[in-house]
């Protein structure tokens, strides 16, 4: 499963950088969600998000089930 946010960006065709001035928000953060290292996409992202046509709340639906699938994975990497 890859994470929703790198996908939107890589099907869109854009670097961290645009999609960061597309959403008014520094590429470190777009870094930051594609990594994983956020519990869940910052409600900050919403307004932009949504001037791109697209559902917030959908998007973190997603967002939190990549994270679940990489908590999971991780844990039966442990286990073995």
């Amino acid at each position: 499963m890859t994470n929703p946010i790198k996908l939107l960006r890589q099907s869109n065709h854009l670097t961290r950088q645009e999609l960061g001035y597309l959403l008014g928000i520094g590429y470190s953060a777009i870094a930051q969600v594609e990594l994983g290292h956020t519990a869940t996409i910052p409600e900050s992202w919403q307004q932009g998000l949504e001037r791109l046509g697209l559902d917030y709340y959908d998007l973190q639906e997603d967002y939190l089930e990549w994270r679940e699938a990489q908590r999971e994975a991780l844990e039966q990497r442990l286990a073995q």
